[in-house]
C-alpha cells in the first residue's frame, strides 16, 4: 500500500506498509536520502518543457515517471479500442515511462515508441531491448511511410507543446503551428480507419482548438463554447472525428481523446 500520509509513492522513495500516517516519518525514506529518480525535475518557468535541452538534462538523472497516470489506470478504456493484440502502436514522446513495455506485457508486441531526446531512447534502448525505440520529433515523421499504423498514443506531448499559454481561448500563432504540424503529421502516418489517442490535463473546449482545427492556415478563430461529444471530420481539415471521454479514476480527472481517421 501507499503511505498513509501523503498518499504518493514518488514522495516517500518507497511504499510504506503502514496504514497510519502518525509512523511516517520513521517508516519512509527521509528526504535527504530520496533518491534522485523521486526527486522534483519542475522547471522553473513552464516553457521549458518545450526545450528539448530540459529534457535531455531531466532524462539523464531521472530514471522512470508516468503522466497522467500508469497503464494500469488507462487500460480499460483504451482496451475498448485496442481490441486486436496486433495492431501496429506508435507511442509519442515516450520519455522514461513504462507504458511501452506495460503495452508489450499486455500482449502487444508490435508497438514502436519515439521521442526526441536522444539521451531517454538510449537509456530506454537498453533498459527494454526487446522493444523498438527510435529519435524522431512528433512534427517531423517523414522516415515513417505514410498510413503504417493503426494506433498513435498521446500521453501528454501536446499538453507540453502549449503548457505556457497565457490565453487558453486564444493560443498564440506559434502554438497553432506546432500543433497543426503534429496533428497532419499524426494523421499522415495513420491508416483508415486508425485511431489518434490523447491522455491529456487539457479540457475539451481547449483542446479542440488544437486538434480539430477548421482553417486549412495557422488562424484559429472560436466559434462556438458547446463541445459536442462527436464532431464530424468534415468540420475540420485534419479528416479525423473527434470524441472525448473523462477519465475519473485518473489524478484530478483527466481527459481522453480520439481521432478516427476517415
Amino acid at each position: 500500500m501507499q503511505c498513509g500520509r501523503c498518499r504518493d509513492v514518488d514522495y516517500c522513495g518507497r511504499e510504506c506498509q503502514i496504514k497510519d500516517w502518525k509512523s511516517h516519518k520513521t517508516t519512509c525514506v527521509p528526504k535527504k536520502e530520496v533518491p534522485a529518480s523521486v526527486k522534483s525535475f519542475e522547471p522553473k518557468n513552464t516553457s521549458e518543457y518545450k526545450l528539448k535541452s530540459y529534457w535531455d538534462s531531466r532524462f539523464k538523472e531521472e530514471e522512470q515517471f508516468d503522466w497522467l497516470g500508469k497503464y494500469e489506470d488507462i487500460r480499460e478504456p483504451l482496451s475498448a479500442i485496442l481490441t486486436d493484440k496486433s495492431l501496429k502502436i506508435m507511442v509519442l514522446g515516450c520519455g522514461n515511462s513504462t507504458l511501452s513495455n506495460d503495452l508489450h506485457q499486455d500482449g502487444y508486441t508490435n508497438v514502436i515508441s519515439m521521442d526526441y531526446s536522444s539521451v531517454v531512447i538510449d537509456k530506454m534502448s537498453k533498459k527494454y531491448p526487446h522493444l523498438e525505440w527510435v529519435v524522431m520529433d512528433v512534427c517531423d515523421m517523414s522516415v515513417i511511410t505514410t498510413g503504417s499504423y493503426d494506433i498513435v498514443l498521446d500521453k501528454g506531448v501536446m499538453d507540453a507543446l502549449v503548457t505556457d499559454e497565457k490565453d487558453p481561448w486564444n493560443p498564440s500563432p506559434s502554438a497553432i503551428q506546432c500543433t497543426r504540424k503534429m496533428c497532419k503529421e499524426v494523421c499522415r502516418v495513420l491508416k483508415k480507419d486508425g485511431h489518434f489517442i490523447q491522455i491529456s490535463f487539457d479540457q475539451p473546449h481547449f483542446r479542440r482548438l488544437f486538434i480539430i482545427p477548421e482553417n486549412e492556415d495557422d488562424e484559429q478563430q472560436v466559434k462556438s463554447l458547446t463541445v459536442p461529444k462527436q464532431i464530424s471530420a468534415s468540420c475540420n481539415c485534419i479528416g479525423w472525428n473527434f470524441e472525448w471521454r473523462q477519465l475519473t479514476s485518473v489524478g484530478f480527472g483527466y481527459f481522453m481523446y480520439v481521432m478516427k481517421k476517415e
